[in-house]
């Protein structure tokens, strides 16, 4: 299914942790089916499947007493959406089920007092026998040209692109472990074995509100069917066409603590759901700062989210050129 707003599963979750770490685990692979992309690099959605339906009895045993999970997430103060992601991801791989087995998470990779990069997971799979340097990433991009290649996805300040998150993660991090001092590093904790470089990256793909709609008459550009298949988790539109098209929904902004899974029922009924707050179309960029916003619309009476998008200012991107011609 090409569109999918759910969280990838059907279980009636409760908290909004353990949505997002379900999330994390039974989502798509933002890269698995692009050109050019060393398969067995990473890791897709089979992988993904297998790690989610072995985990269902977990997840919602931890959703009937999250707190473990709650103080977890609770007790950093960093706030970023990657460091969030990683944060959920090691819960996982410490407490969860799973073949995988933690050695190290965040090894500096340092020379003559020079950090050359980091390795996210250093873990052991216990049913292939073999040791892995997970990369991990959790990006959101938004398609701003009708070709859909990956230099055509861009992140919220424009400079960033999946072309570009491809290239790091293909052509750097994917290749650290093979430093010197790296080797030397992972060898003190792997029993003098190599590892295997794996990538694990998620996130969603907005596209315009035009090919969105088009979703139920099965017209969905064919680029996008093929290679984005399950990531198309959204739209994107100026605040004029939202106000006019979102009259009678209700409307909230997201911070990035909810861009993971969508707002379940249980969350939009709590005192201290985003979509408790006032909003106003009209008043989205007040604050002068021309940078897209996330939005989440749900039905008024169940409060089941129906759908989210980037509302971006009039004329956005307007460096578009630039990146296009920085890509070539």
């Amino acid at each position: 299914m090409f569109w999918k707003m759910n969280s990838h599963n059907n279980l009636p979750l409760k908290n909004k942790w353990v949505s997002d770490l379900t999330w994390v685990i039974s989502s798509p692979s933002l890269l698995e089916n692009q050109k050019g992309t060393n398969k067995s690099l990473i890791l897709g959605t089979k992988w993904h499947e297998a790690r989610y339906n072995e985990s269902i009895q977990w997840l919602c045993d931890l959703d009937e007493d999250p707190t473990p999970l709650n103080e977890w997430m609770d007790s950093s103060k960093d706030k970023r959406i990657g460091s969030l992601f990683e944060r959920l991801i090691t819960f996982w791989l410490k407490f969860g089920p799973g073949p995988l087995r933690l050695i190290k998470n965040g090894l500096q990779i340092i020379e003559n007092k020079h950090t050359l990069g980091e390795l996210d997971f250093i873990v052991f799979n216990e049913e292939e026998n073999e040791f892995w340097s997970i990369e991990v990433a959790v990006k959101f991009y938004i398609g701003v040209n009708k070709s859909y290649e990956m230099k055509d996805f861009v992140g919220p300040r424009v400079m960033d692109t999946l072309r570009r998150k491809w290239n790091h993660l293909i052509e750097k991090q994917s290749r650290l472990h093979k430093n010197p001092v790296a080797q030397k590093a992972i060898l003190n904790l792997t029993e003098g074995r190599q590892v295997i470089p794996k990538i694990y990256i998620k996130g969603r793909l907005f596209v315009p509100f035009e090919i969105f709609q088009k979703h139920s008459t099965n017209q969905i550009p064919l680029a996008l069917e093929q290679d984005y298949s399950g990531l198309c988790g959204g739209w994107w539109m100026t605040p004029e066409k939202a106000d006019a098209y979102f009259k009678k929904s209700q409307v909230c902004e997201l911070n990035k603590s909810f861009y993971f899974s969508p707002i379940s029922q249980a969350l939009f009924e709590k005192s201290d759901s985003p979509f408790k707050q006032e909003f106003d179309f009209n008043r989205i960029f007040h604050d002068e700062k021309n940078i897209p916003r996330l939005i989440a619309v749900a039905d008024k009476t169940s409060g089941v989210e129906e759908s989210r998008g980037w509302i971006v200012p009039s004329g956005w991107p307007d460096c578009i050129e630039e990146i296009e011609a920085d890509e070539r």
